[in-house]
Parts: C-alpha cells; structure tokens; sequence
C-alpha cells in the first residue's frame, strides 16, 4: 500500500499519518497500571504532536519524579509492576 509507513505507537504496517486503525495513534491512548499487590489503575495521555508511549513514560520519570497520574489521583513507580497500553 502506497503512503503507508509503521505506527509509531503499535508498528501496524498500514499506517497512513492520521489514525492508526490498529491501536488508534493519533488521538488519546489508555495506560493500565498494574500494582505490586495486584490493583488495576488506567489512565489516559493524549499523542497529539506526535506524543508517543515512550515520551509520555520519560516525562512522568524524568520531570514527575516518578508519579504517574490515574483517575484517582497519583501513584509513584515503585509500587507499580507493570504499565501497558490497553486501549485506544
């Protein structure tokens, strides 16, 4: 397909600029986080200006001190297990 290039987000191979079909670059992006004893938390960033996961991730560490935002408030990564990109 011409005029397509890999999501930056997702890597879909039929990405054309605007909205990737596959993961939904281009718009908000939810994030689940996954606590140390198992709690779920989601939060969501936006990928205008070309936002992407791991510039959203070295913002939160570097200028945030480590907290990441969900809809109840803050949580600092040590009690986290895992983040990941759940919904678009």
């Amino acid at each position: 397909m011409s005029g397509t290039k890999p999501c930056p987000m997702c890597g879909n191979e039929n990405w054309d600029g605007s909205i990737c079909p596959n993961c939904g670059y281009g718009r908000t992006v939810s994030v689940k986080y996954v606590t140390k004893s198992g709690e779920v938390l989601y939060s969501e960033f936006s990928t205008k200006n070309s936002y992407t996961f791991e510039h959203w991730f070295t913002d939160r560490m570097q200028h945030e001190g480590g907290f990441f935002p969900y809809e109840g408030g803050r949580i600092n990564c040590d009690a986290l297990a895992r983040i990941e990109v759940v919904g678009r």
